[in-house]
């Protein structure tokens, strides 16, 4: 295979001419500019390298105008083919490229697939520069409705259109498993025998106008099964019929003989589109007449709605957390591919989250919360000392509750070493199917030793996402060239309740925000049937807000009854339930909204039940929920929101947002900020932004 250091010399070669390329062929490509940045910083770091090659991928896919202003002949190529030694010009096999449809020197550049990882997430200072510009008001062509491909004996896509394809992950081997002799693993893309994305493990990729090929990368991970290892990755480019251009080709080696599993990831700028785990019979020896091929059978699977064009933002680390019986199974999608079947049982991760939840919630009832932001110094510290005994013990609980499961620990050792050390806020990605785990709370060290750290909490490092399997995606951006509409339901009761203007001074912002900008209506709800109104079929609000009571509903005996969860406005209360079949989850909120629950107990999640207010709205298709882990103390509750909504208006992707607002009070003394949690996607912003920081 060619060096791989060679083939980034062709496509940097590429870069260096981007300087001299019309301005306006790179107003588009945000991500490789801050790639291209990025490297020339740190030209000696790989992931670094990695991200700027896929960078440059991307933009030639997507922009031919580009790919021929790069293709044109210009006197700087000769020198950089003199400057790469001669066989490391010739042009890589068939198995080894990933074809983008260009020709001459740019398909040489761009021809080692193993440069096809998942991208690092760049520094947060620099992402606001990495959103596109089309999506900060550039022009853009008008939208239009996709067209959804159909069965098998469909004619070839047009090009020119917009459609939805319908696809599959598939696996087959070539031979018969046996313990210790390797064999070859096949992964390719199939489309359902219906065509229809609703079948179990399959997903949905929206294919845009002029756009023929969808470059992917898929990963191989296994308990029992010893994978290849040059990081158990492989390019898989899905055309626009749902096809592959070639198959992903794997050597794995069994280690016993009996049931065991492959888990096959597929993922679009370190982001989860789909995961299948294939079951496979290993046989301890090779029998007479064993078949040359084996076709596996997928068993659990993930990724039904997700769609891998609505990615719009790469993520440094991925992790999926499924049930897994009475346990848990995690994979670690990245650099270090891992999966282990987790000890800890569902009962025992339940107490662990509840104490992270108690302890907040203690906090937020401490008299100190009530009437500032700022805590003094004893206040914080016993906040941190509680805080931290409680997130140590949930990632010790997750990881390293038994010392002879080495694969759990060398996850939770992984999360250290690439989240805990210093350097760069990321965006990490959590995958899960209803369990409730407050990520952005885990404590990252495996004991603790000395005095604890404010920066060892994962949610004061990075950026947390946690995404439901098989709810819908949308394009982060929300548009609103035409004006943003927001929909506020109160309680007003709240004010003389706790004597704070909570409900008052949220009023009060809005209206200041519409006196700064003609673009944004507001309605102000406070009954029942307004809510309704809300959250019908003609709902037409990007953003969807919420202070008032809720609770978390219970049987007689105390068992946890997810449709009997609530919220009060000024009526009774209202139940997941009641909105189920009042405004059901088969009427999508069409505009795709931001939705904040700040209420008492709104992201409560038990492990044996996942239908919630944060999953009523994801299945709705609210592209992003912000709810709490527990009741929140109504003077905090208030400013945060403020703050908060300042920071979307202007433009912050609501993932930097809540992290700069958790790190903001953490400097001054308060830690409630963990006490908020992002399901959806964090890179959700407003497009263009309508007020000024």
């Amino acid at each position: 295979m060619t060096d791989h250091g060679e083939l980034f010399a062709r496509a940097e070669s590429l870069l260096s001419r981007l300087d001299d390329v019309d301005p306006r062929l790179l107003s588009t490509h945000a991500r490789l500019r801050a790639a291209y940045a990025a490297y020339r910083s740190e030209p000696r770091t790989s992931r670094l390298r990695q991200e700027l090659v896929d960078a440059l991928r991307e933009a030639l896919d997507e922009d031919e105008a580009l790919r021929d202003a790069l293709a044109a002949p210009a006197a700087s190529d000769e020198r950089a083919n003199a400057a790469i030694p001669a066989a490391s010009q010739e042009t890589p096999s068939a198995v080894e490229m990933a074809d983008v449809d260009t020709t001459g020197f740019v398909s040489d550049a761009l021809g080692d697939s193993a440069l096809t990882s998942y991208a690092m997430q760049p520094p947060l200072a620099e992402q606001a520069s990495m959103i596109p510009a089309a999506a900060r008001g550039a022009d853009e062509a008008p939208p239009h409705e996709p067209t959804p491909t159909t069965g098998a004996d469909t004619a070839a896509p047009d090009p020119s259109a917009e459609i939805v394809v319908a696809s599959e992950l598939e696996a087959t081997v070539k031979g018969t498993p046996v313990v210790g002799a390797a064999v070859d693993v096949v992964i390719d893309f199939r489309r359902p025998p219906s065509g229809d994305a609703a079948e179990d493990g399959a997903f949905s990729v929206t294919f845009p106008r002029g756009k023929t090929r969808l470059p992917m990368t898929v990963q191989l991970t296994s308990t029992g099964i010893d994978i290849d290892a040059d990081g158990g990755q492989r390019p898989l480019v899905m055309k626009r019929d749902g096809t592959s251009e070639r198959p992903a080709v794997f050597t794995v080696t069994p280690r016993t003989a009996g049931p065991a599993h492959l888990t096959a990831t597929l993922l679009s700028q370190g982001s989860i589109v789909a995961q299948v785990s294939f079951a496979v019979d290993v046989a301890a020896a090779t029998a007479d007449g064993s078949p040359d091929e084996v076709a596996l059978i997928p068993g659990s699977s993930i990724g039904r709605a997700l769609d891998a064009l609505q990615i719009d933002s790469s993520r440094f680390l991925a992790v999926s957390f499924l049930g897994s019986g009475d346990h848990f199974r995690c994979i670690v999608v990245g650099d270090t591919p891992l999966e282990a079947e987790l000890d800890v049982t569902r009962e025992e991760l339940e107490a662990a989250v509840l104490q992270v939840r108690d302890v907040l919630l203690q906090l937020s009832h401490d008299a100190e919360y009530q009437g500032s932001i700022r805590i003094g110094e004893d206040g914080s510290r016993r906040a941190l000392k509680d805080l931290a005994e409680a997130g140590a013990l949930l990632f010790r609980k997750l990881f390293y509750l038994r010392k002879d499961n080495e694969r759990a620990a060398a996850i939770g050792d992984l999360l250290i070493a690439q989240l805990g050390a210093d350097g760069s806020s990321r965006r990490i990605q959590f995958v899960v199917d209803g369990y409730g785990v407050p990520w952005h709370a885990l404590y990252l060290a495996r004991e603790l030793k000395g005095e604890p750290q404010w920066d060892r909490f994962l949610g004061l490092r990075h950026v947390i996402e946690e995404l439901v399997i098989n709810v819908p995606r949308l394009p982060a951006p929300i548009p609103v060239e035409k004006g943003l509409s927001v929909a506020l339901h109160f309680d007003p009761r709240i004010d003389a309740e706790q004597k704070i203007p909570a409900v008052q001074n949220q009023r009060g912002f809005w209206e200041a925000a519409q006196a700064r900008s003609a673009s944004i209506t507001v309605k102000d709800r406070v009954t029942n049937a307004a809510l309704m109104t809300s959250l019908g079929p003609r709902s037409r609000y990007q953003v969807i807000y919420f202070l008032c009571h809720a609770g978390a509903g219970k049987s007689s005996g105390g068992d946890p009854l997810p449709d009997a969860s609530w919220l009060r406005l000024t009526e009774d209360p209202v139940t997941v339930g009641e909105l189920t079949v009042n405004a059901d989850t088969n009427s999508p909120l069409k505009q795709g909204p931001l939705v904040f629950v700040n209420a008492c107990r709104s992201a409560e999640l038990s492990p044996q039940y996942t239908v919630n207010f944060p999953n009523y709205f994801l299945d709705r298709g609210a592209r992003t929920v912000i709810g709490t882990e527990c009741e929140i103390a109504t003077f905090f509750a208030d400013e945060f929101a403020r703050r908060f909504f300042a920071a979307v208006l202007s433009g912050v992707p609501v993932g930097v947002a809540l992290l700069d607002l958790r790190r903001g009070m953490i400097e001054q003394g308060n830690p409630l900020g963990l006490a908020y949690g992002l399901h959806g996607a964090s890179d959700t912003h407003l497009a263009p932004a309508l007020l000024t920081a």
